[in-house]
């Protein structure tokens, strides 16, 4: 196990496997480091050097933008869902943001955790969270973008996760939802925020 830090690009090529943990919900807090990876498993697998979590499987994953994407073209139901880096991204996607109306959810387009996962309610919750995050650089060393998307109610009180190798069932689990206020509705799955692991036997309709 190399850290990205002192890992040299030539060491790595000389293996035939590689294997990626960078995986995003801890390299949330960096996105140069994010991007180097990335530049890393697109030249390695350029020279022929076989990469567990390859580079689409990571730009996935660390691009939740990205990831919405690819669900929705496969068939699979999710939200829509704006990449914002700047302002002038918010005023070009004001007319789609207001016929979302309320509640929206503002997340980092890179990251786990629950780290800047907001559920906005209003107005002056959105412009307050926009002050903060793009105008006042409150997301710190992350250095990338934000997605929003509308809130959608949950149909059940969890979330899950399944994982499917070569078209087969590899494994499932979910975690409860948990309020992010007091007296709030139960809407996040995060661990880090209370949630907790749970065995899931998925239905066929979820597996497909």
């Amino acid at each position: 196990l190399v850290p990205l830090e002192v890992a040299s690009l030539d060491t790595l090529a000389r293996h035939e496997v590689v294997l990626n943990r960078v995986y995003a919900s801890v390299a949330n807090r960096c996105w140069p480091d994010i991007g180097r990876a990335l530049s890393w498993l697109a030249a390695l697998e350029a020279r022929g050097v076989r990469c567990v979590n390859n580079l689409q499987a990571s730009q996935a994953d660390y691009d939740k933008h990205l990831a919405a994407g690819l669900l929705a073209r496969q068939g699979v139901s999710t939200p829509p869902t704006l990449r914002l880096r700047h302002r002038a991204d918010v005023e070009a996607q004001a007319a789609t943001l207001a016929a979302w109306g309320w509640p929206r959810v503002l997340k980092r387009a890179t990251g786990g955790r629950g780290v800047d996962v907001r559920k906005l309610d209003n107005e002056a919750d959105w412009q307050a969270s926009l002050n903060l995050l793009l105008d006042q650089g409150g997301l710190g060393q992350y250095g990338g973008a934000l997605v929003v998307q509308p809130f959608l109610v949950s149909r059940r009180p969890h979330d899950l996760r399944i994982a499917i190798v070569n078209d087969q069932l590899a494994y499932a689990w979910r975690r409860s939802l948990v309020a992010t206020q007091a007296g709030g509705p139960a809407w996040l799955g995060s661990v880090s925020a209370g949630s907790t692991f749970e065995p899931h036997e998925p239905s066929p309709a979820e597996i497909a």
